[in-house]
Order: structure tokens, then C-alpha cells, then sequence
């Protein structure tokens, strides 16, 4: 049987450009592969800044999920910090409102996917799909004859209303949306006020109301007209999740730990089992190595590369590095929420239910807000002179620091190492000497690695089956079940 190659350039309802090549033999899908099409280097940008900048630059990787790489920013300073004696100790007050941005920009990014991203693939005429002809009537596609298409067209005009309600909190605590200003190493800059926590409170049950309701109905309707679903776009892949929200005794909402492919029960992982493979990515290639260590060099000539994602991978047992899948379903296993299912549907529920889960632990933690309190103790913010002083005590050698969190996407990493400034000043005697950032779509569509092995989505592409190859709707609803964010991959 002859193989034709289809591509799909730009997938498009994503952030950032994706390339999806298939393979098709007859009309099933034999092999996909993944491609970011562009480069940004914020990586390389980093080099030889202020380490406190760090918090700013890495939000502009991307304009959805900024506020995820301010804290992962800000805690690997932090983390750098107590690596060389000197911990900086973060309050209960900065920990609370790093916890409520982190979630509400999770909650915000959720109903954003689900109903602009995603339901177009279901539903044609959105009318959240500004290019259609004014007063095109929503319809299902075909198999989706059972959907109230007008219910949930009107759902999706109330989750903007929703998505307000998101930005506002986020704007309360942190200034601005995206690219808030208000996470910094060593706690969080605002003091909030009795009159800002009601209105924290009635924004929340604004959107918890919403994720209960129209987004668990909608979710559950489209389920059940499409069920074929459940089982299409199966990765077959360990599921990772770093960890994330802690409380004040350090537990985690989101737990950390690794599901490896056919097993039962998480188990424990380190950091150093994290690490980049370049085999088909368009930078220098080098040896698979850890993200605090591993160079972002374009390489244009490369004809054994097609993308700009590099494949990031975690070694197991056995010393092999295996590509896994990250995001909703991977916490929702390992929150007791599993959806009993793999494929598209899955990561659709998983989102749903972390979504009520978030909006209902936003809710406490607002209520454990101190009205004037600062979340930002006297002493903690990084000066020059402790920089400077840091550096000097290790005898000149770089600080480490690292912080492992959990995005909207998925696993966020981000690694730092600060040493004296090539030109210092007063002002800034130390800058960074490198700075690694590994995201969840450098999980989710990485490239084959050195061994050739396929990324997530281009193993749950594979063995679809295309009603018309012309038009190859299945491979967007599985690919959008990712949510990809190639912006934040070739950062």
C-alpha cells in the first residue's frame, strides 16, 4: 500500500507555530512528526543579566501562561540562594497569593483551550471564531448531530465574561495581565486590602460557578456525541508531574512523582533525570544532558533536524531516557481524579475537574489572606551587595538553583546559574551564566530522540484513522487535546 505525507502547516487555534507531518497508509495514520517552526533564544537572551530580572524576561516566553515562569523564575533565584547558605525565607502571605496567580492563570488558560482552541474541532460557526460570516449558525460536525450547538456556542460567549473574571484576580495580586509584575524573588510585592479580598472572593465564585456547571456539562455533552475519543490519541507514555501549590506545611496540591508506561503506581523521581536530546532538533547537536547545562545554538544547515523543540526526556531505571507525557491528566492520576481513559477525552475531563479543584482551593487560600500584611519581609529581596557577597563566599564559582513546578500544559523547569558580572558595576556586580528553561510542550511535541523514539503527540497521532485525508479534522482534535504552546517550546 503506497504512503502519502500530509501536512498541516500551521495547526492553527494554538499559541505559536506547530507543523504536523503525517504519514498515511490507505487513511491510518503510520507516522507524525512534530514541528516547531520557529526560534526565539530567550535562553541566550538571559546570559550575562541580573538575575532578578529573570522573573520578567521568562513571562514573555509566553503571553497565556506567563505567571508560572515568574514563580519558577523567582524560586530558582531563591532556590540558588539556600544552595549557597544564604536561604531566603518566604512568608505565608507571598506563598498564598504565588498559589491563587499560579492557579487562576491554570483556570484561565483551562476555559481558553476548551472553548476557543478546542470546540471549533466539534462545533463549527463559534462565534468566539471572529473569521466566520457574521451570523453563522453554530452546528455540530458530523457525528455530533446529539449536541445542543447553540447551548454551547452561548456557553463559550460566557466564558470570556469567565476569563474576565480570571484577569481581574490576576490583576489585583499582580499588577497587570499577562506579564505580571508582581512575583519576585523573595516573596510577592502587593499588600492586599479588605475591600481587594471581597472582591478576590466574588471574581472566584463568578468562576467557580461557571467550571462547575456550563464547563462540566459542555465537556460531558461533547464526550458523549464523539465517544470514539475516549480511546483515539492515546500516547502510551510514562505521565510526569513535577509538583506544585504547596501549603503551609509544605504538602503539595499536585504531587510529584512518574507513572512509568504500563505501570500501576507513581513512583519518585530526582531532577537529575531530566534531560534534552538535540538529535532532531536545529541547534548544535550535542549530547543529551541536563537543561543546566545544555546549549541553545541554532544550526540552520542541520538537514537530520526538523524542529526547533528540543526533545526533553527523563531517564529511567534502566539509564534509558523515555518521553512522557505532561499536563491535566497527569496530575489528575495522580490526584485521584483519574478519567479512567488516555486519549483526547482524558486530558479534556482532567482539565474540568482541576479546574473546580483550583477555583475551590483559590477560594481558601483567598480566605487565608491578611489584609495589610506584606508578602514581602524586610530583608528578603535580593540587593547587589548579597549578590555580590554570595558569589564571593563560593569562592566565585556560579550559584545553582533550579525550581520544578507545574504550568497549565504541564511540567515547567527552569535552571539557573548566577556568577560574577564580565563588566560589573555597583549596580549589578553578579549576572546570570546560564539559564535552562524546559517547558511542557518540550514534553509534549518533542521530536524523536537519539534513539528515535517519537514525542507524545506524534505517538497519539499514530494509527488514526482519517475519514478524509483531504481534511484531516481526527489529527487537530488530538493534537488540540495537548494543548501545545510552541511559543513556550522554541523559547
Amino acid at each position: 500500500m503506497s504512503t502519502t505525507t500530509i501536512v498541516v502547516d500551521p495547526l492553527t487555534r494554538i499559541e505559536g507555530h506547530l507543523r504536523i507531518e503525517l504519514d498515511v497508509s490507505g487513511n491510518t495514520v503510520s507516522q507524525a512528526r512534530s514541528s516547531g517552526t520557529s526560534f526565539r533564544g530567550i535562553e541566550n537572551v538571559l546570559r550575562n543579566r541580573d538575575p532578578r530580572d529573570a522573573p520578567m524576561i521568562t513571562q514573555r516566553v509566553c503571553g497565556v501562561c506567563p505567571i508560572p515562569h515568574a514563580r519558577a523564575a523567582s524560586e530558582a533565584f531563591e532556590n540558588a540562594a539556600s544552595n549557597a547558605g544564604a536561604p531566603i525565607a518566604i512568608n505565608d502571605q507571598a506563598r498564598l497569593i504565588r498559589n491563587i496567580v499560579q492557579a487562576t492563570n491554570f483556570l484561565d488558560s483551562h476555559i481558553f483551550h476548551f472553548y476557543v482552541m478546542s470546540l471549533p474541532d466539534f462545533i463549527a460557526g463559534m462565534p468566539t471564531a471572529g473569521a466566520w460570516p457574521q451570523g453563522l449558525a453554530a452546528k455540530p460536525w458530523k457525528g455530533g448531530e446529539s449536541l445542543n450547538a447553540p447551548t454551547i456556542a452561548n456557553n463559550a460567549k460566557t466564558a470570556l465574561a469567565v476569563r474576565r473574571a480570571c484577569v481581574a484576580i490576576t490583576v489585583w495580586l499582580v499588577g497587570k495581565m499577562p506579564h505580571g509584575m508582581g512575583i519576585v524573588p523573595g516573596g510577592a510585592t502587593v499588600t492586599p486590602t479588605s475591600d481587594m479580598i471581597s472582591d478576590l472572593n466574588t471574581q472566584i465564585a463568578t468562576v467557580l460557578s461557571f467550571v462547575q456547571g456550563a464547563y462540566a456539562d459542555d465537556v460531558g455533552a461533547l464526550a458523549t456525541a464523539f465517544p470514539e475519543y475516549a480511546t483515539l490519541g492515546v500516547t502510551g507514555c510514562s505521565l510526569l508531574c513535577y509538583g506544585g501549590l504547596p501549603d503551609a506545611q509544605g504538602n503539595l496540591l499536585f504531587p510529584k512523582g512518574v507513572l512509568p508506561s504500563g505501570a500501576s503506581t507513581p513512583v519518585d523521581f530526582d531532577s537529575s533525570q531530566i534531560v534534552e536530546s538535540t538529535a532532531s532538533s536545529r541547534y548544535v547537536a550535542e549530547a543529551t544532558q541536563s537543561p543546566a547545562t545544555s546549549d541553545t545554538t541554532p544550526a540552520l544547515d542541520r538537514t537530520d533536524a526538523y524542529s526547533w523543540v528540543k526533545s526533553a526526556r527523563l531517564v529511567d531505571a534502566n539509564g534509558v531516557p523515555q518521553p512522557c507525557e505532561v499536563g491535566p491528566l497527569a496530575r489528575a492520576v495522580f490526584t485521584g481524579r483519574d478519567p479512567g481513559s488516555r486519549g483526547v477525552w482524558a486530558r479534556h475531563m482532567a482539565r474540568q475537574t482541576e479546574a473546580v479543584l483550583l477555583a475551590t482551593n483559590i477560594q481558601n487560600w483567598i480566605g487565608q489572606l491578611s489584609a495589610g500584611a506584606t508578602a514581602l519581609p524586610s530583608g528578603n529581596f535580593p540587593t547587589p551587595a548579597s549578590m555580590q557577597a554570595l558569589v564571593q563566599a563560593q569562592g566565585g564559582q556560579t550559584i545553582l538553583g533550579q525550581a520544578l513546578i507545574e504550568a497549565p500544559r504541564g511540567t515547567l523547569g527552569h535552571w539557573v546559574a548566577i556568577g560574577a558580572a564580565q563588566n560589573p558595576t555597583a549596580d549589578q556586580p553578579v549576572s546570570i551564566a546560564h539559564y535552562g528553561v524546559v517547558t511542557p510542550t518540550t514534553w509534549n511535541a518533542s521530536p524523536r530522540d537519539d534513539a528515535g523514539t517519537p514525542g507524545p503527540i506524534e505517538q497519539a497521532l499514530v494509527g488514526l484513522e482519517l475519514a478524509d485525508p483531504t481534511s484531516p479534522i481526527e489529527a487537530l482534535r488530538v493534537a488540540h487535546s495537548f494543548d501545545p504552546c510552541l511559543q513556550c517550546a522554541v523559547h
